[in-house]
């Protein structure tokens, strides 16, 4: 099955799975069977940094969640329903085999402050406009310095895919958030985007030259 074909029907399982079956074990074991089925053959590399993925935004979605910026509503072990410990490794690791690069040859010093910096106002800043316009403001200085063609598609593409997202986690009350919806809207835009920008600048680089060798 090509990856046109695959990959597309492995994110739609994945909604399906969020949307439909009802407790965060049984999510947590179907999605982990889909994407090792739909991932396989799974690369070393890959898999030590689906799960460095994780272990970043499992801290990320704690900070978030400790200011108030958002919360699950069946938490299953702490604040976080089983399948979310595995949830964004699995987003990056799609759009890794999706967008397939083009990758940059190295790690800019830059990109890891613009990141860091971004990661850190979910944390310590005041929820509401507060994040929203500190995020916008290091998103925007992001895309000035870093704006090419793969860029833009990594950042839309991860875009795309938030939006569904929490869409289903919101209409089918998976989590909440404490602001508006038009403000939530907007957040979410900034951070999924994020999420695909820094996930090329940071992470690509370690691919660049298995790139090299497929072409």
């Amino acid at each position: 099955m090509t990856r046109t074909i695959l990959l597309p029907s492995q994110l739609l399982g994945t909604f399906a799975i969020l949307a439909f079956v009802p407790t965060g074990t049984f999510k947590a074991v179907l999605l982990l069977l889909l994407w090792t089925i739909t991932f396989w053959p799974i690369r070393k590399k890959e898999f030590l940094l689906f799960v460095l993925i994780n272990i970043i935004f499992v801290f990320s979605d704690l900070g978030a969640i400790r200011n108030n910026f958002f919360s699950f509503t069946k938490p299953d072990i702490g604040a976080l329903p089983y399948f979310e410990f595995f949830m964004w490794g699995f987003y990056l690791m799609h759009a890794k085999r999706m967008l397939n690069g083009p990758y940059p040859p190295r790690i800019e010093p830059v990109v890891i402050l613009l990141a860091s910096s971004f990661a850190a106002i979910f944390v310590i800043a005041p929820v509401g406009s507060a994040v929203l316009i500190l995020s916008a403001s290091v998103l925007l200085l992001s895309l000035w310095k870093f704006h090419e063609r793969a860029d833009v598609l990594y950042f839309t593409y991860l875009s795309g895919i938030g939006v569904i997202v929490e869409y289903i986690g919101l209409y089918f009350n998976l989590w909440q958030y404490s602001q508006g919806y038009l403000l939530s809207f907007v957040q979410i835009i900034i951070m999924w985007g994020a999420a695909g920008l820094y996930f090329r600048r940071l992470v690509g680089p370690l691919f660049y030259e298995n790139e090299k060798v497929n072409q």
